[in-house]
């Protein structure tokens, strides 16, 4: 635009260009301009000399980042922003070492690298010269490996130890770990272990687990989801709630969640007879058709929605009822004695505490 660029005012032959004070704009970047140079007498004559070319220098890159939507475990897409005016780019990292050339794009795909590891890139700029900026850098991390499956050991009725399974990387660095949800509980937590222990629950309850891995810049993997029940309470012991001459209902002693749900059950065995209930979801079981005043052996055990079981009670030895008297009748044996007698379909009256009881 033919405007004055500057002066030096005295015998200098090199002058600095950054701006220019007759009204000219400022120069840009990566952008060719020509000058010419006349030296004065003093009376600010002279002649103008021939004209020189040369192209400012290109921008830095800006805002280097990577796209989490290419991110893996063995490739980053680094990006950044142009930051005003370049010819092209050139990316590299050092360890591994590799670049990408000269491109005109703002990104650059690497390949070859290990999961959850740092790398740092760096970036620069050239002008139409071919004259090269400074360089600007900036790093992250692979993707973690996604866990391939959640395991469940050391399951209790208020408690479970949740696995995640994979193989991954560097779990201790920077903010590394597996994600591990309980979203039945919302309890979340990300440890630098492949293990949770979640505590606090429920007796055969069921729960949802999410988990996922996480790699040192605290980006997710996609996630895994799996369900698991706790255990029921085991019965603390077998009770009579009811006898009569033929029939004992029985129920376990504790207390269980969810008794109705799917397989969960309550199973009553008579081992003296080898009888047992089935599984059952209520906590009553009838048993019929038995010995006046017998004693038989119980014992229960229980499982949980899953089918996981209990051990069995110990046994307990409850009675059936004795008969009941359907007549009295009595007999003078003497002037001052009666001989009293009870009929009636009674059984083992000689055994236990057993027997008859006469009132006058």
């Amino acid at each position: 635009d033919d405007a004055l660029i500057g002066e030096t005012g005295n015998t200098d032959t090199a002058y600095t260009q950054t701006s220019v004070t007759d009204g000219g704009v400022c120069l840009s970047a990566n952008t060719q301009y020509t000058v010419y140079v006349r030296a004065e007498n003093a009376n600010g004559e002279g002649i103008s000399s021939s004209t020189a070319s040369a192209y400012t220098s290109a921008n830095l890159p800006v805002s280097l980042s990577h796209e989490l939507a290419s991110q893996t475990t063995a490739a980053m897409k680094w990006t950044w922003a142009s930051g005003g005016a370049q010819k092209d780019f050139y990316a590299y990292t050092v360890s591994p070492v590799a670049n990408s050339g000269y491109i005109t794009d703002l990104y650059w795909s690497q390949s070859g690298l290990s999961a959850n590891t740092q790398y740092t890139y760096y970036v620069k700029a050239r002008n139409e010269e071919s004259d090269l900026t400074g360089v600007v850098s900036s790093n992250g991390y692979t993707a973690q490996t996604t866990p391939t499956d959640i395991t469940f050991s050391s399951i209790a009725t208020d408690s479970m130890v949740v696995g995640a399974s994979g193989s991954f990387s560097n779990l201790a660095t920077a903010s590394s770990g597996v994600r591990f949800q309980n979203t039945t509980t919302s309890a979340d937590n990300t440890l630098q272990t492949a293990n949770w222990t979640n505590s606090s629950l429920n007796s055969n309850t069921e729960y949802t687990y999410v988990v996922s891995g996480v790699n040192g810049d605290g980006d997710e993997t996609s996630t895994i989801t799996e369900n698991k029940y706790t255990l029921i309470n085991t019965p603390t012991d077998v009770n009579a709630s009811l006898a009569t001459a033929t029939t004992i209902t029985v129920a376990a002693a504790g207390t269980f969640n969810n008794l109705a749900s799917d397989s969960s059950g309550l199973y009553f065995e008579n081992v003296t007879e080898g009888t047992n209930s089935g599984w059952v979801q209520t906590n009553i079981w009838e048993e019929t058709g038995l010995s006046i005043n017998t004693g038989y052996e119980y014992r229960v055990k229980a499982r949980n929605s899953e089918g996981t079981e209990t051990a069995f009670t110990g046994t307990s030895t409850l009675y059936t009822s004795q008969a009941t008297p359907t007549a009295v009748t009595a007999v003078e044996s003497d002037v001052d004695t009666l001989s009293v007698t009870a009929t009636g379909s009674f059984a083992n009256l000689t055994t236990g505490t057993a027997g008859l009881y006469f009132e006058n």
